[in-house]
């Protein structure tokens, strides 16, 4: 490792240039730097980093490299997540003479920002997981389980009965999507992180372009068995209805031509019956097969799969050109929004306008 600040790199410097690093950067930029530094020698430096950062942790010589580079993460996003407020009067005059005086605005922002819309947000009493808990769905343990993957390819239906709650196109942008619009307008939005996944996210309604769907979008449908994309819109009337979508293309072609003319379609004087090409007689062919269901999957991000492909690298870039932070109606409980504050410069003042505290963060200016 460098000390280009001319230190001997003793313990003591290194943990202490480590820690001004995290909060000077962030934790994103600050493991970036680690990896992209020529003199790094992988894991012999990462152990030497991670022992600067927590002089307690031991058993790092068993560790992998993966091992070692997961701990670090762990280690920086930790550090990151540990600010101290800046001396800000905690006023609203306050939070709009930020805003006024900031070129490069990160909003983050969440379900609590639509539910005077109409649009139920999750976590409020009475909001999605409340009304799914109340139903005591057998399926299910806990309400979060109805974004789960797993629980998805299971129980498809169970997913679309509640989420037809949210995929209602008729619902119109508030005071506070407008508000991110005008920030844009002005030219001093750097990028709206949405965790919002309706048909069309509020947000972009009002004509927010600079707009990243953490969570995906309920937009388009995938087929789990093939890939095909589709338009929600183009099934909007099944889901509504209480039915779960069924791909009609690659999947139905291939159900049709393994069901050609078989002997169980056939009548009682050989002739052969018209085919079954109901979205139950598809499923239940696959289904008798032990083969994968083509069941469509909206493309929005499942607790098990990976977050949106340019999250992180928008996270890295953003971090180190913001100048302000609002986050508007959201816990930040949920990857990646949960890890994103740890990657913002200590040094750029976060406002929170939100119903409820944020666990774990002390923001500089907040207000409901």
């Amino acid at each position: 490792m460098h000390h280009d600040d001319g230190t001997d790199g003793t313990d003591k410097d290194l943990d202490n240039n480590s820690l001004r690093s995290i909060r000077e950067l962030g934790a994103a930029t600050f493991i970036k730097r680690i990896y992209d530094d020529d003199s790094t020698d992988d894991s012999t430096d990462i152990r030497r980093v991670i022992r600067d950062l927590d002089s307690e942790c031991t058993g790092l010589e068993r560790k992998s490299s993966v091992q070692l580079k997961q701990l670090l993460k762990r280690k920086a996003i930790q550090i990151g997540k540990q600010r101290s407020r800046i001396s800000i009067p905690e006023t609203y005059d306050a939070a709009i003479n930020l805003i006024s005086i900031s070129s490069n605005i990160l909003v983050v922002s969440g379900a609590g920002i639509s539910v005077n819309r109409g649009i139920p947000d999750f976590r409020s009493p009475d909001g999605i997981y409340d009304q799914i808990k109340r139903r005591n769905y057998p399926e299910i343990d806990e309400p979060e389980q109805i974004f789960d993957l797993a629980t998805f390819v299971a129980h498809p239906r169970l997913f679309y009965s509640v989420a037809k709650n949210i995929m209602p196109t008729h619902f119109s942008p508030g005071p506070a999507h407008k508000f991110v619009k005008a920030l844009q307008d002005s030219d001093t939005l750097l990028r709206n992180y949405t965790q919002n996944i309706g048909m069309s996210p509020l947000e972009r309604k009002a004509g927010v372009d600079l707009l990243l769907e953490c969570h995906g979008t309920f937009a388009f449908l995938e087929c789990l068995r093939c890939g095909e994309m589709y338009n929600t819109d183009d099934f909007s009337h099944v889901i509504l209805g209480g039915g779960v979508p069924v791909c009609t293309k690659k999947c139905i072609k291939e159900y049709r031509r393994r069901r050609k003319k078989r002997k169980s379609d056939s009548t009682d004087n050989n002739t052969v019956a018209p085919l079954d090409v109901s979205d139950d007689a598809v499923i239940t062919f696959f289904d008798t097969k032990n083969e994968d269901i083509p069941y469509l999957k909206p493309t929005i991000t499942f607790f098990g799969e990976d977050v949106h492909s340019d999250y992180e690298q928008r996270v890295l870039d953003d971090s180190q050109a913001t100048d302000l932070i609002l986050v508007l109606g959201t816990s930040m409980s949920v990857a990646p929004i949960s890890e994103f504050i740890s990657h913002i410069p200590h040094k750029v003042p976060i406002v929170v306008i939100n119903k409820t505290p944020i666990k774990g963060l002390e923001p500089d200016v907040s207000g409901a």
